[in-house]
């Protein structure tokens, strides 16, 4: 993409109501030029669903982007179809037109379950342009049809059977919440589990501007694969949420604040979930991903008009990330080498590949 002049660049950020000056901010703290999309940007796809499926009114929508989700993907689905629930739930899947076999895995999957799965596939090669087109409020209504949203991305999985089912009774108790998130697991790319989410051992704000804050303040990360949140809330926000997305390295920071802006936030302290960091992962490089997390961070509470919530220095963004982000540290790894290998000379497994994807996502 050719570099934008400057009024193409404002006419642009106008669509998002992003203010200019904030945007120069941005860049300056990156030390980069930010590519902007095209808000009105438009893809052709094709749509794969039974007509079974669309006589349905799902309760819960499961959104999974994906692409290049290759040795991942099935975990992933089969993560959401061995959910337990009295509700009727459905699978959306944006598969942005992979090169590799992701596409082929997802209609093996949406052939299989037809009651279950909706496929969306980009008809050319343009990553990651349909996943944005599909959050847009021009399709956004008509493909997340359920009364709550959940997120699961291609190379994440569910490792508990009853995660929906959870997470669906509390907020159909507690009209008030907006958000509902849990612990999870890490699986890095050598399929060792090297960390528990260390939340779990903490107290959570659960007011909603309190969880708000303390994102802004840095005191909590949010899990994209935990999500549980309501369609209507989403929907109410959706255009600020894309905006505050502009050139950020994932969304799940943005979707949480909001969300913590218009309804309270629950944790609930039960690992249900696994995140996967892989080579091709956007967080494999963890300070860099960090840095540029606390800069959009930053750059949100400008645009939102709360930047007095904002208590760090500029110096920030040039920092050492503090040891407590290393996930690798030897001796950690060591034991849970050490417990995966004891677990597989037990289940008779010689390695995590020959397990099958439903083994996989229920090993945890």
């Amino acid at each position: 993409m050719s570099e934008f002049s400057i009024d193409e660049k404002k006419h642009l950020l106008s669509k998002y109501s992003f203010p200019y000056n904030h945007f120069q901010e941005l860049e300056k703290i990156l030390g980069y030029s930010i590519k902007i999309w095209d808000k009105d940007e438009t893809v052709e796809y094709e749509e794969i669903c039974s007509n079974e499926l669309m006589l349905k009114k799902p309760l819960v929508t499961v959104w999974m982007p994906t692409y290049n989700h290759e040795k991942f993907i099935e975990e992933a689905i089969e993560g959401v179809i061995m959910q337990k629930c009295d509700f009727p739930f459905e699978l959306i899947i944006i598969e942005d037109h992979s090169s590799d076999k992701t596409l082929e895995k997802c209609k093996e999957y949406q052939s299989k379950y037809p009651g279950i799965i909706r496929l969306f596939t980009a008809k050319e090669r343009r990553p990651f342009v349909l996943s944005r087109m599909l959050r847009t409020p021009k399709f956004i209504n008509r493909i997340l049809r359920g009364k709550y949203i959940a997120i699961c991305e291609g190379d994440d999985f569910w490792c508990d059977k009853f995660k929906l089912k959870i997470q669906f009774e509390f907020m159909e108790k507690h009209a008030d919440y907006s958000l509902c998130l849990h612990g999870k697991y890490v699986l890095d790319h050598y399929k060792h589990i090297i960390q528990k989410s260390y939340y779990l051992d903490r107290d959570f704000p659960e007011n909603g501007l309190l969880f708000a804050r303390s994102i802004a303040e840095l005191n909590y990360g949010t899990y994209t694969q935990s999500m549980f949140f309501r369609q209507q809330a989403y929907f109410n926000v959706i255009d600020k949420i894309n905006r505050d997305c502009l050139g950020a390295p994932m969304r799940d920071v943005q979707i949480a604040f909001h969300l913590g802006l218009v309804g309270n936030v629950k944790y609930i302290k039960r690992r249900m979930s696994v995140y996967r960091i892989n080579q091709n992962s956007i967080t494999h490089s963890i300070n860099y991903f960090l840095i540029k997390s606390y800069a959009h961070i930053y750059i949100m509470l400008r645009n939102n008009g709360l930047e007095q919530w904002w208590k760090y220095k500029d110096d920030i963004f040039e920092r050492v990330i503090p040891p407590k982000y290393n996930y690798k540290t030897q001796n950690l790894f060591t034991s849970i080498k050490n417990a995966i290998k004891s677990y597989f000379a037990h289940r008779r497994f010689n390695t995590y590949s020959e397990l099958t994807p439903l083994e996989r996502v229920r090993m945890f």
